[in-house]
């Protein structure tokens, strides 16, 4: 007979809260094994100063925004400092869509508006590496 008494006091996985370590528990498609280097420096970065306000990320045009962004999401949620945002829910803040499509037609108009925010230079977060395409080996994660 099942002891389910045992199944109560089993220790439940901790949730990674580490953007590297989600990504490295991941399921991955074949041909995606590794981030780009650019990608893990600001994801690093972002780790170490993820309690700032207003910490801009900073990459290349193919540089991979999308996954990193979906990490940083991640992993605030996993640290529980931020809550997944209901989709009927009004911030009150005035809208600001024409400006992201301007900033999203061109990478030269992006750079303009991160020059023109009022984010200061301190607070963005931007990729040393100068190559976006080249990879991290799996043993750096």
């Amino acid at each position: 007979m099942a002891d389910f008494a045992k199944l109560k006091t089993q220790t439940k996985k901790t949730t990674p809260t580490h953007p590297l370590e989600i990504f490295r528990r991941l399921a991955k498609p074949p041909g995606i094994n590794d981030l780009y280097i650019s990608q893990a420096e600001v994801l690093e970065a972002w780790y170490q100063r993820r309690t700032h306000a207003d910490v801009v990320v900073k990459l290349h045009t193919g540089g991979g925004k999308t996954l990193v962004g979906l990490l940083l999401a991640q992993s605030t949620v996993n640290e529980g400092t931020c809550s997944l945002p209901d989709a009927h829910h009004s911030t009150g803040e005035p809208d600001r869509r024409e400006g992201r499509a301007r900033a999203n037609a061109r990478p030269d108009a992006q750079v303009a508006a991160l020059e023109n925010s009022n984010v200061p230079a301190e607070r963005v977060i931007d990729s040393k590496s100068s190559d976006p395409s080249s990879r991290v080996a799996s043993d750096v994660m």
